[in-house]
């Protein structure tokens, strides 16, 4: 069963769940194409609850709460819009993959061990994925900078 969430991350919880309703309702509207400006503006109000979220938390405790779920879906859903806007070299975009990849590797609690014949690319996945489910910093890009 999930943790209870603290009384102070509770209003962070509430802004979460509205940018995932906006983001949902951005998913459903089939009138017109997404606008890399409204995935910006949801991406860059994500990135202020993140920061408050890491201002309230505890940096030596892993949580796994509603907001934790709520927070990973918003991550997912943010993912898939940066790889429908064609932002496809920004970290948003790789976050979905590398979480279906985490959640294959993880099996009941305890990550599944790299085979000897040459897991290099399951090591560096390792190093990837942290234990936590939140990320600790914003979305950054990976390309030239």
């Amino acid at each position: 069963m999930a943790a209870p969430v603290a009384q102070e991350e509770l209003p962070i919880l509430e802004a979460i769940i509205n940018i995932r309703n906006r983001l949902t309702a951005l998913k459903k509207d089939r009138g017109e194409y997404i606008k890399a400006s409204d995935v910006n503006i949801l991406y860059q109000a994500i990135v202020k609850q993140v920061t408050r979220l890491n201002e309230v938390r505890d940096d030596h405790t892993a949580y796994n709460n509603r907001l934790d779920t709520t927070l990973a879906d918003v991550f997912n859903l943010l993912s898939l819009f940066f790889l429908t806007i064609g932002k496809t070299r920004e970290c948003p975009a790789t976050y979905c993959q590398i979480a279906s990849m985490r959640r294959l590797w993880v099996k009941d609690g305890s990550q599944v061990e790299a085979s000897s014949d040459g897991g290099n690319g399951f090591k560096l996945c390792k190093v990837m994925l942290p234990a936590v489910s939140v990320p600790t910093t914003p979305f950054t890009r990976f390309d030239k900078a």
